[in-house]
């Protein structure tokens, strides 16, 4: 019974797999193609999974313990998927291709296995069907599940710090939510330390069935939400993010692309100078200030730092670098307060008075109901409604 699930699971994966390999898409389409490699990679586990637990593999001695390597696989595709969800017009850096190695490692290892005869390869088979596991099985074990939570963990802060990326450059963060991905390799890190604990405690060949079954419902939820993605970054947002990183932002704690793809900063303008930077920038913040109050550019719901840099007449790196050193926020926080104010303002006067609550968000450039509530909040310590309340009162 068990043993049909990982077969389900196997069929499945293969179906959602080759869809992703091969459906036509132009968003997100490196992040597809990838995950399409990693669901075959983990449907072909999962019928190796329940072959070998079935016994049937040794009337198949050659195909004994090839899938064990499969899983050497996970991580680094695991890594590569997450990089074309944040990055997904940017080309991954063939250092990367070093993650591979550990596979080349478990291959070392296995060789001499592989090469041995039929029937010592089947007498192998038939104690490990007992619980009776080679030195190799233990290493490679161990191996693939640390592997698995190191890499995991990299992907969960990348994640996290695109987060807030996104918000030194845009205003909104609504359709460009990555919290699901977070969920996910969360789940999936639970999975490997489920995996590491169930060595711990003395494995046991049934142990296989309640991550197949696990890894069927992620597989799931990992498809579903990659269609629904949109663009995360465009290239020229990657682009955007190194200035910020070269013009002594605090913004990204790395840069995305090696230093010799980077653009020379050879025009960088007398403010970021360090004697005068002080001066000029006091000077840049006071003009931004008047820029977005005056022409009320944040009632745009789609603002970003580029437009309003270019309203202002300064370079956008230029102008995060000002947000962050004199506003001590981001672009994000800069425009969402501005638009707070603005929403302030307008539930003290009547000739607004008809608007609900939503509506009145809408016109003051808030494009998603949480952002304003919290950016209200932050501002005035208290909920929309309960200031409006307090107004009538």
């Amino acid at each position: 019974m068990l043993q049909s699930f990982l077969l389900a699971g196997f069929l499945q994966g293969l179906l959602i797999a080759l869809f992703f390999l091969f459906h036509k898409t132009e968003v997100n389409k490196k992040a597809h193609r990838v995950l399409g490699v990693f669901l075959l990679a983990v449907s072909i586990n999962m019928l190796a999974a329940a072959g070998f637990t079935s016994g049937n593999m040794a009337d198949f001695p050659y195909l004994i313990r090839v899938a064990e390597l499969l899983p050497f696989l996970y991580p680094p595709l695991i890594l590569f998927y997450t990089y074309y969800i944040l990055y997904p017009e940017e080309r991954f850096f063939q250092g990367y291709l070093l993650l591979f190695l550990p596979l080349v490692a478990g291959l070392i290892v296995l060789f001499p296995f592989y090469l041995k005869p039929a029937a010592e390869k089947v007498e192998i088979y038939s104690a490990m069907l007992k619980g009776n596991y080679p030195f190799s099985f233990y290493l490679l074990f161990i191996a693939k599940s640390l592997y698995g939570i190191i890499v995991l963990v990299i992907c969960f802060l990348k994640v996290q710090r695109a987060e807030k990326l996104v918000r030194y450059i845009y205003s909104e963060t609504r359709g460009r939510e990555i919290s699901w991905l977070k969920y996910l390799l969360l789940a999936f890190f639970f999975m490997w330390l489920m995996a590491t604990l169930r060595f711990m405690i003395g494995f046991k060949i049934n142990s296989v069935y309640v991550p197949g079954i696990l890894l069927t419902a992620l597989i799931y939820l990992l498809s579903y939400f990659t269609l629904k993605q949109k663009q995360l970054f465009s290239h020229s947002d990657v682009e955007l993010l190194n200035e910020i990183d070269g013009s002594g932002d605090q913004a990204p704690e790395n840069s995305f692309t090696p230093a010799e793809n980077r653009p020379v900063q050879n025009d960088i303008p007398e403010e970021t100078g360090s004697r005068n930077r002080i001066e000029n920038a006091e000077k840049i913040f006071d003009q931004v200030l008047n820029t977005s109050v005056n022409q009320k550019v944040y009632l745009n719901k789609e603002l970003t730092l580029q437009q309003l840099a270019g309203l202002c007449g300064v370079r956008p790196n230029i102008l995060s670098a000002v947000l962050n050193d004199y506003y001590q926020k981001n672009f994000y926080d800069f425009v969402n307060e501005l638009r707070a104010k603005e929403a302030v303002t307008r539930l003290q006067d009547n000739a607004f008075s008809h608007l609900t609550i939503e509506a009145l968000a809408e016109e003051c450039g808030f494009k998603s109901k949480s952002t304003f509530y919290q950016s209200f909040k932050k501002l005035t310590g208290q909920t929309p409604t309960q200031y409006k309340k307090g107004l009538v009162c």
